[in-house]
C-alpha cells in the first residue's frame, strides 16, 4: 500500500512541476471543474475525450427538449481513436442550451463522450449527467491535467496497479466462487444475492474478477432502488454477460457510473471501457 501511495505521490508531483513550468498563478475559475477529486470520473469513463472549437457547438436549429446531432471535426484527440470527424448526440434542456452559449465563443473547449444503445444504434452521448463535467473550457493547464490523469490511468491499467493491495484470502475465494456459479441457470439468482450481500467489502474482489464475459443462462437481474425519492422500488436490467450483472451490482453498492452495458446489448469495447473504469476506481479506492 505504501509502495502504492509513494508511486501516485511521484505522478502528482510531476504533474504540478509540469503545470507550474508556463505559469505561477492558475486561473483558479478555469480549473474549477477539474482540479477536485471527481475529475477523474469523468476520464475514466470517457471513451472519446476530443478538443472541439466552443462555436460549433451553438447552433440556431437547436430545439428544447431534444437530441441534437452534431458532426465536428476535432482539433485534437486527448482519449480515443483519432477520428477526421466525430458524431454525437446531446439532449438540449435549458440548463445545458445555457451552459453552451455560456461559453466563450473563440474559444477551444474540450468534450467527454461515451457509447451507449439508445435502442435504435450505438450512438456517442456526453460521458457525464453533468454538463459542467462533459465540457470544460480549454486551457493549457486544463490540458496538462487531464494528460496527466489519461497517462495515469493508462499506467494504472497496463501494469495492473489495481491488484497491488493485501487481499483477505477469504473474501477473494469466495467472491471468486459465486461470480463463476453466476452462468449456472441453477445458482445465477442466488450467486448475485451472495455478491450483494457483501456490500463495500466485496468491491474490490468483485471487480479483479470482473473480466467474465460468459453468456447468462437468464438475462435478468432485479435490484433494490435505494433511493429514498425513487418512483419504482426496484430496478430491473436485462444483463447478457457476467460482466454486465456485475456493473449492475457494483453500481448498487457504490452508486458509481462508468459506462452503460448493464442491459447487454454492448460492444466489446464498450465492457472494456468499463471494466478499466472500475480498475480505475478500485486503484483509487486503494490508495485513499
Amino acid at each position: 500500500m505504501n509502495e502504492l501511495k509513494n508511486i501516485v505521490i511521484c505522478i502528482l508531483t510531476i504533474i504540478l512541476i509540469n503545470s507550474c513550468t508556463s505559469s505561477n498563478i492558475l486561473d483558479q475559475n478555469k480549473l474549477n471543474n477539474i482540479s477536485n477529486n471527481n475529475y477523474w470520473r469523468t476520464i475514466a469513463s470517457a471513451m472519446q475525450i476530443v478538443v472541439i472549437h466552443s462555436s460549433e457547438l451553438v447552433n440556431e436549429n437547436i430545439e428544447l427538449n431534444k437530441y441534437y446531432e452534431y458532426i465536428i471535426k476535432p482539433i485534437k484527440t486527448l482519449k480515443g481513436s483519432e477520428q477526421e470527424s466525430i458524431k454525437f448526440n446531446i439532449y438540449m434542456n435549458e440548463e445545458i442550451i445555457n451552459y453552451i452559449n455560456s461559453l466563450q465563443y473563440e474559444n477551444n473547449v474540450i468534450i467527454f463522450l461515451t457509447i451507449s444503445y439508445d435502442g435504435y444504434d450505438y450512438n456517442k452521448y456526453l460521458a457525464s449527467y453533468y454538463i459542467e463535467n462533459a465540457i470544460i473550457e480549454y486551457t493549457y493547464e486544463v490540458a496538462i491535467i487531464i494528460n496527466e490523469e489519461i497517462e495515469l490511468q493508462n499506467n494504472i491499467i497496463r501494469n495492473k496497479l489495481y491488484e497491488k493491495f493485501k487481499q483477505d484470502k477469504k473474501v477473494y475465494s469466495k467472491v471468486k466462487g459465486y461470480i463463476n456459479r453466476s452462468s449456472n441457470i441453477l445458482f445465477q439468482a442466488n450467486s448475485f444475492k451472495k455478491l450483494l450481500n457483501f456490500e463495500e467489502n466485496g468491491v474490490p474482489y468483485i471487480i479483479l474478477h470482473m473480466d467474465n464475459f460468459k453468456k447468462l443462462p437468464i438475462n435478468s437481474i432485479t435490484l433494490e432502488n435505494r433511493n429514498p425519492n425513487a418512483f419504482e422500488r426496484y430496478r430491473h436490467y436485462g444483463p447478457e454477460l457476467v460482466i454486465d450483472a456485475l456493473d449492475a451490482i457494483l453500481n448498487q453498492i457504490t452508486g458509481e457510473y462508468f459506462g452503460n452495458i448493464v442491459n447487454g446489448e454492448a460492444t466489446e469495447e464498450m465492457r472494456l471501457s468499463v471494466l478499466n473504469g472500475w480498475r480505475v476506481y478500485l486503484f483509487k479506492l486503494m490508495i485513499n
